[in-house]
């Protein structure tokens, strides 16, 4: 099957003294990329992408193929970013998912793509890596407990007193706790506790006390925040997500 593709194209004019005839293109053009279908108006396309606008301009030749469709030898996959990127040239591709992070491997071919079809504004933002700055991780203030068994908390993420998206530190520490005179258990550690029969029985004695450890466990909440100002031109910074179900939100 003969596929038509954009380059190397044609001026129209004389070739070997044969007039070549300007070819006027649909306002609804179908690009077969890659064996992959996409429609949309010619002008999206001339608008946003350097090579595009001279291929489908009037003075340059680009042949359908029997179906009507215009023939681009690339990765669809790529190009569907590249197109929704011309549909809405306000928003930048957010390629992030909470499991695997930023997808740095369609980011990098993404780039090359951009700047291969002179998509000027997208290739900037590509090449600086400006998306980095999408999420950022923000930590609270400390919270100390302490605790008398650390086995309480293990696995701390069981425990209803510590979140999920909480970091944990635990410290192993030692204290003084107060004796009973009369060895009373109650009394033990609550000196305020002791009476009369107490006072007499320590006398003259030295208050007795023994060394307990104990654990003090330091908690500080993580959250990661989205900033759609990073991916959308005109919120402040200049730039937000082609990701619909991204929105202004912390991110759990």
């Amino acid at each position: 099957m003969e596929i038509n593709e954009p380059t190397p194209l044609k001026t129209a004019g004389q070739e070997g003294g044969v007039p070549i005839p300007s070819i006027a293109h649909p306002k609804v053009i179908t690009l077969n990329v890659g064996g992959r279908k996409f429609q949309t108006a010619i002008d999206t396309l001339r608008s946003e992408s350097g090579l595009l606008a001279v291929n489908l301009s009037e003075g340059y030749t680009w042949e359908p193929q029997a179906d009507g469709s215009y023939f681009l030898d690339a990765d669809p996959d790529l190009f569907e970013h590249l197109l929704r990127f011309m549909r809405r040239p306000e928003v930048f591709p957010l390629l992030h998912t909470k499991a695997d992070g930023y997808n740095y491997d369609m980011y990098n071919r993404l780039e090359a793509e951009a700047f291969y079809y002179q998509m000027d504004t997208l290739h900037k933002w590509l090449k600086a890596k400006t998306y980095l700055q999408a999420f950022k991780t923000e930590i609270g203030a400390p919270v100390i407990r302490n605790i008398s068994f650390v086995s309480q908390y293990m696995p701390a993420v069981s425990m209803p007193e510590i979140e999920k998206d909480e970091k944990i530190h635990i410290l192993a520490c030692m204290r003084k706790v107060y004796l009973c005179p009369r060895q009373i258990a109650a009394h033990r550690g609550h000196a305020d506790l002791c009476g009369q029969a107490c006072h007499r029985r320590q006398a003259e004695n030295a208050v007795m006390y023994e060394d307990e450890p104990y654990w003090q466990v330091m908690t500080m909440k993580k959250k990661v925040v989205y900033d759609e100002e990073v991916c959308r031109i005109g919120l402040g910074s200049s730039e937000a997500t082609l990701d619909p179900d991204v929105e202004e939100r912390e991110v759990n």
